[in-house]
């Protein structure tokens, strides 16, 4: 964000996206377990967990980034 103050160029917040909508994880998860030969019960796979990984609406990313607001 200093950089962004002292260059004037715009802040821009992006978001680490694996699916298009959060109903879309489950389907995600198998997909993973399909390409590194895993079962769904493994633990030793690989996941990503949370569900945070969709396309997030502009509401969505203003609360992620609010402390970025001021920059506007």
């Amino acid at each position: 964000m200093i950089i962004c103050r002292e260059t004037k160029i715009p802040l821009v917040a992006t978001n680490d996206i694996h699916y298009t909508l959060a109903s879309d994880a489950a389907a995600h998860d198998i997909l993973l377990c399909i390409q590194t030969q895993k079962k769904v019960g493994d633990q030793d796979r690989m996941r990503y967990e949370g569900g945070q990984y969709y396309i997030k609406s502009p509401n969505e990313m203003e609360e992620l980034f609010s402390y970025a607001t001021s920059l506007k």
